[in-house]
């Protein structure tokens, strides 16, 4: 004879059974989840260095501290490549966190050396650059060529450092206007590439800059130390000056502390 007690027991010991491990599933799924969430939360949290460079060269020329020794840009480089850095750019600079080790080189002004120097160095490492040009100085003695800035495009992406070199926050909004839409109507003509990045000239800038630059590009550069991290103002992105004082082991250790902020 079937034992109906027993039945009973059995049928309701497996139905608890099935409640706790389905309980026992979500419950690790609800953990895997909130720890990836976690995960992309620290990845969010670390800052990427943004370099700024602006001369490469051994010959003495304006302030003696913007002019990096063309040998210690070779070990600085040597550096980035051998510690396996993603050189990014500002089409990708939101994304920096999907990279082990972020870094974006720039330089301000278009100095004709940065062709001589730098770029060769850049090349041989594979690394890529931002260059943000003076465009009514292209071709100018000291500043570099047409011809140069095609040549270069496998390595720099170029960008807007004005038009003439002034002080920003003393222009009126016509002033701004011109400033802004011809330097980047010319550097677009020479490389047939959108610009979308503008450095400030000086580091100097206020409200009225921002309101008219947020019309003519994505992102903009200041001259103030820090790095750039998740949340931070598109068109207040710090970067870190590269002196020509500046040891290998200062170096590194701007680049160490830039990782996480």
């Amino acid at each position: 004879m079937l034992n109906i007690s027993y039945t009973k027991n059995k049928a309701g010991d497996l139905y608890i059974y099935k409640l706790i491990m389905r309980y026992l599933r979500i419950t690790v799924c609800i953990a895997l989840l909130f720890l990836l969430l976690l995960m992309k939360g620290s990845e969010i949290k670390k800052s990427v260095p943004v370099l700024m460079y602006h001369a490469v060269d051994n010959h003495m020329f304006g302030s003696r501290e913007l002019i990096v020794n063309p040998q210690e840009f070779y070990k600085q480089m040597k550096y980035l490549h051998d510690q396996k850095c993603t050189t990014l750019t500002f089409n990708n600079i939101r994304e920096y966190y999907k990279y082990k080790s972020p870094v974006l080189i720039t330089f301000d002004d278009g100095y004709k050396d940065v062709y001589l120097y730098a770029f060769p160095i850049l090349k041989k490492f594979k690394l890529q650059a931002t260059m943000f040009l003076i465009a009514g100085l292209i071709g100018r003695p000291g500043y570099l060529t047409q011809n140069e800035i095609v040549e270069m495009s496998e390595v720099f992406s170029f960008e807007s450092h004005t038009l003439s070199h002034p002080k920003l926050d003393e222009m009126s909004v016509s002033e701004l206007e011109k400033e802004f839409g011809k330097s980047k109507d010319i550097i677009e003509s020479l490389t047939s590439k959108p610009v979308n990045t503008l450095s400030f000239p000086f580091g100097r800038y206020d409200k009225n800059v921002l309101t008219v630059a947020q019309k003519h590009f994505k992102y903009c550069v200041t001259s103030r130390f820090g790095n750039y991290s998740h949340g931070d103002s598109l068109y207040e992105i710090n970067r870190i000056y590269i002196a020509r004082s500046d040891t290998m082991d200062t170096f590194m250790k701007k680049i160490r502390k830039s990782r996480v902020r």
